[in-house]
């Protein structure tokens, strides 16, 4: 038997056996190439992926073999043949239906292709996707793609094909169930984030697609998927909401993306059929949707723009409440009105853009006032709740400089500053405090069992435990006390 080598370099005019006549190189991953070629036993031009190293085994090349017999959709790159290439049967080439088009990734980064990126674009695209996504979902046996992102999406003229050109996974891989790499991790689920191999139900891993899928809406929207690094993946950090990158977001468009990137599988839909009947009502609310833009008045009294905007707090539309504050802080660069704005980003969950306005206007944490005291304490609740552990101890330092580091709920938010650092020892010193000096109180007995184990003290945490449960009977103290129990603690 001859031995296989290791790597070849394939180059055009070059036959592959005598099946193929290669004729222009598509793609050059790390793992692999994908060429135009003519098949020569009928002239017909196909794409063929070549492995790298085809010395590997058949069975580890072989990955998405179910879909040869499967039906043809329009919106799937079809696969027509994969093995070993007569007659020596050295290279391996998984051979597939040629579609002339660049990929959605392309499209995007090239400002000149002429890629009109218009909420009805975005819809037609994002149906023919779904229609993908549906046939691998819906075929006899069901296949999960597990690596939807721009760069395994064509695109030509209205037409839109599922395939895996360009992807930085191991080109063999074209729609498996379960991959070596997971899927490239900045359009994973976190579930599978972190993972050598997607493994599960076909309900867990469609849902890992159906995230997936949410990023890539995300990213059609604003322009950037909602992480920049594979650690704010695997960690779940928050991520500013559509709209607040792009205030022509539809309420309706944005409570789909969020249902899709919920951390929680369970929170996302069942199948694909619940995502395209969601998708049609989101398109119309999107397509009728007209961003409301709100302005102080310029010439009524200051009591006129701050009434206004209470009132728009009160009927929770809080993004008019805050383009009120922020017209009249414009205006006469008033502090009120710029606390009044951040106000209004904050409890509308705003947070990445309340930390924008701070940065645009970081002299105000420096207020020697009750104002200051207001914006700094607001500026902490901010940066705690985007995860900025940085500025949030900062803004802790300052406080505590200036004297003012003296409210139970401060202290509380020092004892979390410390935790997210892993100032373990810190925290246990201050919640303990705060114990004695309010006894009983389930956030205070919650963090502290938290902090008892990072630390690897389980008897201390699982005694926070049980009073915690005495005065907050809640599912998670009882999965806790189990946990424990399973551990023979208890």
């Amino acid at each position: 038997m001859t031995k296989r080598k290791h790597y070849f370099m394939p180059s055009s005019d070059m036959k592959l056996g005598d099946r193929y006549l290669l004729l222009e190189q598509l793609g050059d991953g790390t793992h692999g190439w994908v060429w135009r070629a003519q098949r020569l036993e009928d002239n017909e031009i196909v794409a063929v992926k070549i492995p790298k190293d085809c010395s590997a085994s058949d069975s580890s090349l072989r990955e998405g073999h179910d879909l040869l017999d499967a039906p043809s959709h329009s919106n799937v790159i079809q696969i027509y043949w994969m093995g070993r290439i007569p007659p020596e049967r050295e290279w391996y080439g998984i051979e597939m239906e040629y579609f002339p088009s660049r990929s959605l990734a392309q499209l995007l980064e090239d400002k000149y292709s002429g890629f009109a990126k218009t909420y009805k674009q975005i819809f037609e695209i994002y149906e023919q996707i779904l229609l993908g996504v549906k046939h691998l979902a819906d075929l006899e046996k069901p296949v999960s793609h597990g690596d939807l992102k721009p760069h395994n999406i064509l695109i030509s003229g209205d037409q839109v094909k599922l395939t895996d050109f360009g992807s930085s996974a191991l080109p063999e891989e074209i729609y498996a169930r379960s991959r070596q790499n997971g899927g490239t991790v900045l359009y994973s689920a976190p579930e599978f984030a972190d993972c050598s191999e997607r493994r599960g139900s076909f309900l867990e891993l469609i849902r890992g697609d159906m995230y997936s899928l949410g990023v890539l809406m995300y990213q059609l929207v604003t322009g950037r998927p909602p992480h920049d690094t594979p650690s704010a993946v695997y960690r779940s950090l928050p991520y500013a909401n559509p709209s607040e990158l792009n205030k022509t977001v539809s309420p309706k468009l944005e409570q789909f993306i969020t249902k899709a990137l919920s951390i929680e599988p369970n929170d996302r839909w069942l199948n694909i059929d619940e995502v395209l009947s969601d998708l049609k009502i989101v398109r119309i609310a999107q397509l009728n949707f007209e961003p409301c833009i709100a302005t102080s008045e310029s010439g009524i009294e200051l009591g006129d723009w701050s009434t206004r905007a209470m009132s728009l707090i009160e009927d929770e539309k809080y993004v008019e409440a805050a383009q009120v504050a922020k017209a009249e802080f414009d205006s006469s660069k008033d502090y009120h009105a710029l606390l009044a704005q951040l106000r209004a980003l904050y409890r509308g969950a705003r947070y990445f853009e309340c930390v924008a306005a701070l940065k645009q206007n970081k002299d105000c944490l420096s207020l020697d006032n009750e104002l200051g005291v207001e914006f700094r304490e607001l500026a902490l609740n901010t940066y705690l709740k985007t995860k900025d552990v940085l500025n949030a101890n900062k803004i802790i330092e300052d406080i505590e400089t200036r004297g003012d580091l003296v409210k139970p709920e401060m202290l509380l938010k020092k004892a979390s500053v410390c935790g997210l650092q892993s100032r373990y020892d810190e925290a246990i010193e201050l919640l303990v405090s705060l114990n004695k000096q309010f006894p009983r109180r389930a956030h205070i007995l919650k963090r502290l069992a938290l902090a008892y184990e990072q630390v690897r003290q389980p008897e201390k945490a699982l005694a926070y435990l049980k009073v915690y449960l005495k005065v907050n009977s809640d599912d998670w103290g009882t999965e806790q006390v189990e946990k424990y129990r399973r551990l023979g603690f208890v």
